[in-house]
């Protein structure tokens, strides 16, 4: 926090803290994802780039959660009433995009289009960060939620209209996905 700034609420920080420790989580996982798809080819290249990533994300979650406990909760009525709705909107947008992530993979799993989980995953993650623009009222959720659309959307294109291998559409999928969650934690750590 910047010395001109005006205090920090508990609140936020720790939310900002949650917030990073997520994107480290999910861009772990589409590290991984990316990695297996390439089946060794990339050398572990992929997972050790992200991962160098999301450690960072950690690091400055776990000081932001130990520099909360020193702040005063300043919060008034109407701030911790704004807070819960905030917090309730987003568990349920993270909510509904678990619950159609698993309906749809069923789907696909059932009618034997497993090649294309990973891109419907990834345009479901990229669905749900439109909702969060209003929720936390910002802009730059559009921008994230319209790259990762697009990446899937191409992953998908590619799948139906290309003779690419599915796993390296999966790798170029899950890499994109990981770039979204890595600018949005670059994002959290400059807020």
């Amino acid at each position: 926090m910047k010395g001109n700034d005006k205090p920090a609420l508990k609140t936020s920080v720790k939310g900002k803290a949650i917030g990073l420790l997520l994107m480290a989580f999910f861009t772990i996982g589409w590290a991984v994802t990316a990695e297996i798809s390439l089946k060794g080819d990339g050398h572990g290249i992929v997972i050790i780039a992200f991962s160098l990533i999301s450690y960072i994300f950690i690091g400055f979650a776990i000081y932001l959660l130990r520099s909360s406990k020193r702040i005063q909760a300043s919060e008034d009525d109407e701030q911790r009433i704004s807070t819960r709705q905030i917090i309730k909107r987003f568990y349920l947008n993270f909510g509904i995009e678990i619950v159609a992530i698993g309906i749809l993979c069923f789907l696909l799993f059932h009618f034997g289009k497993t090649g294309y989980i990973i891109p419907v995953i990834a345009l479901t993650v990229g669905l749900h960060f439109y909702p969060l623009a209003g929720i936390f009222h910002r802009k730059i959720d559009y921008y994230f939620a319209t790259w990762t659309c697009l990446v899937a959307i191409a992953g998908i294109l590619m799948l139906l209209f290309s003779n690419y291998q599915p796993s390296g559409i999966h790798s170029f999928v899950s890499v994109g996905a990981a770039c979204a969650t890595t600018g949005y934690g670059i994002f959290m750590l400059n807020k």
